[in-house]
């Protein structure tokens, strides 16, 4: 039997146990259905003690509100999708606030590429990145109407503020 957790640091944590291709869900709790054989990342074993530890440390990790908009700069074929606030946990990155968005409105599912320094956005909304001799369009992201410094990995929003997702025509300037 193989256990997968699938918790969040703000909800009681379940699991789906997974035998012989059948699937079951049930949810972890004091009782410890899912004991010492349940296998949790680096920190070893999830037990009855760290899903405690885990419920009583919750208010640890505040949710925060930040508002998540789509912008389409030069480009006439875009439709109107209107912004959302969405919450997330303090510590959640602009892919994790695209993604609690996608979860609100389709519209903003998105793919990304890995590089060296991170993941950048490829496509949100089914429009993706284009690359052609007269010039490029590309996903940006702004913080709080200040273009990001870093990737989405690292650019961290606080409570309040605007995370955007600009599409936009650039050129490579010589």
């Amino acid at each position: 039997m193989k256990f997968v957790a699938i918790s969040t640091l703000l909800s009681v944590a379940y699991f789906c146990a997974i035998t012989n291709g059948k699937f079951s869900s049930g949810r972890v709790g004091v009782s410890g259905q899912l004991g010492i054989s349940g296998k949790f990342g680096i920190s070893g074993r999830l037990g009855v003690g760290f899903l405690e530890r885990l419920l009583k440390n919750k208010n640890k990790f505040p949710v925060i509100s930040v508002f998540v908009e789509l912008v389409f700069t030069n480009y006439s074929k875009a439709n109107f999708i209107p912004a959302m606030t969405v919450n997330v946990s303090q510590g959640s990155n602009a892919f994790d606030v695209l993604q609690q968005a996608s979860q609100q409105n389709p519209c903003f599912r998105s793919e990304y590429s890995q590089n060296r320094s991170g993941r950048y956005v490829t496509t949100i909304c089914c429009l993706e990145e284009d690359f052609t001799p007269q010039g490029n369009f590309s996903w940006f992201i702004y913080k709080n109407t200040e273009f990001s410094p870093v990737g989405g990995d690292d650019l961290i929003p606080e409570d309040g503020d605007t995370i955007t997702f600009q599409y936009k025509f650039w050129k490579w300037s010589n």
